[in-house]
């Protein structure tokens, strides 16, 4: 028996989904890594629960590379679908046909990435990992979980020693000790 909260499968889910879901703060949308992935995510269930205009107008003029996929993908998915494109998008599509202009990819910092990282690390360890392991030990600790999690999803650091050397420095992006 053991005294953690959840298998070690569970808490790579956990960190998963909350990855995606957003839990992490900005973690997503400032550094991009997710986007195409979670973009495909968002219309599915969107197309599924509202109206091509609700999820149109809440990205519409797209204002930086996220909502510019959005918006770039619900024109594909509505042209395959052969449904009418609403007016001021067939506009915008025809412009970018014609004129191809996304927005820059910003440069981030990796200040709110490193954090939620740590964040991360602290929640597996609330379920009774410990934070990290010695080299030789199996990977078994809460920096491995957030590596697995984080390699699931094809994110980076995607290793232990990635991971954990965010970890040393988690006074610098958080107030954990």
């Amino acid at each position: 028996m053991t005294d953690k909260g959840m298998t070690e499968r569970e808490a790579v889910d956990c960190i998963k989904n909350a990855i995606i879901e957003g839990r992490f703060g900005p973690f997503l949308k400032d550094n991009h890594e997710l986007m195409v992935w979670e973009t495909e995510e968002t219309i599915n269930r969107a197309f599924d629960s509202r109206t091509v205009a609700e999820l149109f107008n809440d990205c519409f003029p797209p204002q930086d590379r996220y909502e510019y996929e959005i918006v770039r993908r619900i024109c594909a998915r509505l042209l395959r679908k052969n449904r009418e494109l609403p007016k001021q998008l067939a506009d915008w599509l025809a412009e970018e046909l014609e004129n191809p202009n996304p927005p820059k990819k910003e440069k981030k910092s990796p200040f709110s990435r490193n954090a939620s990282i740590c964040y991360m690390v602290h929640r597996v360890w609330v379920e009774g990992y410990d934070f990290t392991r010695n080299p030789e030990s199996p990977p078994h600790s809460a920096c491995d979980i957030v590596a697995k999690a984080m390699k699931e999803l094809r994110l980076r650091p995607q290793t232990y020693e990635g991971v954990y050397a965010i970890w040393k420095k988690r006074s610098y992006y958080t107030h954990l000790e």
